[in-house]
């Protein structure tokens, strides 16, 4: 009868469970559908936006002849638990391109609150440690902020952004991205554009009134948050559809073992109810 109690009171815990497990489903699956609205909208303005910066850099010509020595990291953590290994294998690539890069200098900004778990392990400097509240602008200009100042203080001269990159509902990928210096190819030219080695007398087809220099630091400081969000956003939808698809899991392997007790209790009932007759038949043969 013991058993039969412990079994009961699995089955009511196991059942506890499966609530819990199928809220946090829901929530993460209606959080995912609003981060994959942003991420569409979000991801057209960051392609013309990166396709107007490549055609800026084509001018500026030093860019590309940078002796980087000073690098930045900016890794962006899931905000909460239940995503499996992902903050492992973030901090792995992390590693993974520190050891590849031993020449350079690197510095670390960590955003979110898993960040915390191995930055401060790395052995380098840690320049921030922020955590968002939804995506709010000033939170990301608070990165920029820092990453702008340090290159105008000539303190780093290449910049990392290690993020999850999302795919499907099902698939993502963790990369490394440098988004600074801006690298561009021979693809990303257009002939309209005033290049140099083709031909020097070539006009421009925008009349620049400004000075140029001025105008690559105004477009840099459009450009660095604005790819920054862009990055958030993306690791913000892959965390959300890890977190689904976690809780999915968890809520149809408690149903499963809720089966199980189930069937269980039953058997030991059944048993029970059995050894009753038999004792009540023995009784009233005697």
């Amino acid at each position: 009868m013991s058993k039969l109690i412990e079994i009961r009171r699995r089955i009511k815990s196991t059942k506890n469970i499966r609530q819990i497990t199928k809220a946090m489903e829901m929530v993460s699956a209606v959080k995912l559908q609003h981060d994959q609205a942003l991420l569409n909208i979000n991801k057209k303005y960051i392609e013309n936006l990166e396709d107007t910066i490549k055609k800026i850099v084509t001018y500026k010509e030093d860019l590309n002849t940078i002796d980087t020595k000073n690098a930045l990291i900016i890794v962006i953590t899931p905000t909460k638990g239940f995503v499996g290994p992902l903050v492992i294998n973030l901090e792995k690539k992390v590693k993974e391109l520190i050891n590849s890069n031993k020449n350079k200098k690197f510095s670390i900004i960590g955003v979110e609150k898993k960040s915390l778990s191995f930055i401060f392990s790395l052995q380098i400097d840690v320049l921030a440690q922020l955590s968002l509240n939804s995506n709010n602008i000033d939170d990301i200009y608070a990165i920029s902020d820092i990453v702008l100042t340090e290159l105008k203080n000539k303190k780093i001269d290449e910049v990392f952004i290690v993020y999850t990159k999302f795919i499907n509902v099902i698939s993502n990928q963790i990369i490394a991205e440098k988004i600074y210096p801006i690298e561009t190819k021979k693809e990303d030219f257009d002939s309209l554009y005033y290049i140099k080695d083709k031909d020097p007398n070539s006009p421009s087809i925008y009349d620049i009134e400004t000075n140029f220099d001025q105008l690559y630091e105004n477009a840099l400081e459009i450009y660095i948050p604005s790819k920054i969000q862009s990055c958030i956003i993306e690791a913000s939808t892959s965390e959300n559809a890890i977190r689904m698809i976690t809780m999915r899991n968890s809520s149809d392997n408690a149903q499963e073992l809720n089966k199980y007790l189930t069937f269980e209790s039953n058997k030991i009932r059944q048993s029970s109810i059995t050894q009753e007759v038999i004792e009540i038949s023995s009784a009233a043969n005697i």
